[in-house]
């Protein structure tokens, strides 16, 4: 009977310690884990960079290790898709597309026939994706199998931003203040929503429901006009309606002064806006709780979408803060002593 008891005793006891070993194999410490991206930097003498959070950087300039030239042009955005990662290159009126694994070139798209600027690029299917021409009234529609341009979609005036939801591009026209809608099914503009003034960046939320578009206002781009508030306007995907019209700013932070320059919203329905001064956060899901979260003068955001992070890129401190996607909070940082022109979580 006592040997019994204790089998029981030591089979609770070595029970304990293996459950306390699982639970202790499932905590993960985010500030330990290695993360990778690929970094351009120098908008006179551009450099593919590639940074892990273990060893610091592991190359100089990829791209010209790998391809043997250097990239030649200034990149303002970096966008992934099946194994690809496409370099934005406004000023050359290109996008570079190179493999993510291996960064070896594996095409050009050239827009530099009519000096069509690529000012955003997203991707409706696995055989489209569009690109925005800030500098014109066209959208490009892109064959991603032969990474070669198809047709041109006319839309407003300098379409500057847009965003994939389903089978519908929703693309910004900061020209004439107005959202095109353009069906992936037949490549046209199939409707027009009139927004606010000089609309400049459009999002999706996560389950394709809802539209975010962001506007700077008057008296900003043309500084003869009276000055308008920021806003953020959110629109039903289903019946085109607004359900939304927030102005972008607090009761410190006055939405007049405010000139947004870039959107992310996360899987989670948070929407952050980065303007030339502040960082606000907005509560995407109720449509309200617009608040300032740091005056910090960031250069840019980028959202990990994978790990639901965002990168928080401040040139004037040479500082990349990983930071929670829920408010914003410091996970780790780095430092990068050269001016950051894109960054991309690899």
């Amino acid at each position: 009977m006592i040997m019994i008891k204790l089998n029981k005793i030591l089979f609770m006891l070595l029970s304990g310690l293996f459950l306390f070993s699982c639970n202790e194999e499932k905590i993960i410490n985010d500030v330990e884990i290695n993360e990778k991206f690929a970094i351009v930097v120098d908008s006179l003498n551009p450099k593919l960079m590639l940074y892990d959070t273990k060893d610091g950087i592991v190359a100089n300039d990829k791209y010209f290790d790998v391809n043997g030239v250097n990239l030649g042009a200034d990149v303002s955005k970096i966008s992934e898709y099946g194994g690809m990662l496409f370099l934005l290159m406004p000023t050359a009126y290109k996008i570079e597309v190179i493999d993510k694994f291996t960064f070896k070139k594996l095409a050009t798209i050239d827009f530099s026939a009519d000096k069509l600027e690529p000012s955003d690029i997203c991707f409706a299917n696995s055989t489209d994706a569009y690109v925005c021409h800030g500098n014109d009234t066209t959208l490009s529609l892109v064959d991603i199998y032969n990474l070669q341009i198809a047709r041109k979609i006319k839309v407003g005036r300098n379409p500057i931003s847009l965003a994939c939801a389903g089978n519908q591009i929703y693309v910004a026209n900061l020209g004439d203040n107005t959202v095109s809608v353009v069906d992936s099914r037949t490549h046209k503009q199939e409707a027009v929503i009139a927004v606010n003034t000089a609309p400049c960046l459009v999002a999706a939320s996560n389950d394709n429901e809802k539209i975010l578009v962001v506007s700077i206002g008057d008296g900003k781009i043309n500084k003869e006009k009276q000055k308008t508030a920021a806003k953020a306007t959110f629109f039903n995907i289903n019946n085109r309606t607004i359900t939304s019209d927030l102005e972008l700013g607090t009761l410190k932070t006055k939405a007049i002064d405010q000139y947004p320059v870039n959107l992310i919203l996360t899987i989670n329905d948070w929407a952050y806006i980065q303007t030339t001064t502040h960082l606000f956060r907005l509560d995407a899901k109720r449509e309200s709780g617009i608040n300032t979260l740091s005056s910090d003068n960031n250069s840019m955001i980028v959202y990990h979408k994978l790990r639901n992070q965002l990168l928080i890129v401040n040139n004037m401190r040479n500082k990349v803060k990983i930071a929670n996607a829920g408010n914003a909070g410091e996970i780790k940082s780095f430092d990068i002593n050269s001016q950051i022109r894109a960054i991309h979580p690899l």
